[in-house]
């Protein structure tokens, strides 16, 4: 963890998984108004349930160009921790809303954080990660628009070549 302001780009590719890929693509828990709201000239009387579309928000051109193109470099110049970019108060700062917005955020965004961070660096420490090459020598990609379907979304299955880095890392890992 003492590395993590020096390791820019893991940070970058993890909000930009989070942002490209949210696994709960409607939010993980639905909330219920408190008070009858007007939003867009559309009334959303009290106790409705509303849902955060995170998706929706992800996918949005305006705040991101070319949204279902992974490209870490969106971050280039952000350095702050997922919880303190959602709590920053202003929507339009906020980076990404796989873990909710506003008062009802996850609390558990600090540990999610640290544990991504640390699983991703192991990865990449220990292995190799390369895609299946076809018949031609060509490499087998995922199809970025083919995803599971249900309330937990992700990547169809694909073929990829993972290996360990060396003997030494293998046997740690092991």
């Amino acid at each position: 963890m003492d590395d993590q302001d020096r390791l820019q780009y893991v940070r970058m590719c993890m909000k930009e998984t989070l942002r490209w890929m949210p696994t709960t693509i409607l939010g993980a828990v639905p909330h219920a108004v408190t008070q009858d709201d007007i939003y867009n000239g559309c009334l959303i009387p009290k106790g409705a349930g509303v849902l955060n579309n995170v998706w929706s928000i992800h996918m949005d051109e305006d705040r991101h160009p070319e949204p279902r193109r992974f490209n870490p470099e969106r971050y280039r110049s952000d350095i702050l921790s997922l919880g303190d970019s959602a709590s920053s108060g202003d929507p339009a700062k906020c980076d990404q809303f796989t873990f909710g917005a506003g008062r009802r955020i996850c609390p558990g965004i600090h540990f999610a954080e640290r544990s991504f961070f640390l699983g991703i660096l192991r990865m990449l420490w220990a292995f190799n990660i390369e895609p299946v090459l076809d018949e031609a020598g060509e490499p087998i990609l995922p199809d970025l628009d083919k995803l599971t379907k249900g309330f937990v979304c992700m990547l169809e299955e694909f073929p990829a070549k993972i290996t360990q880095r060396s003997e030494v890392k293998k046997a740690m890992v092991m």
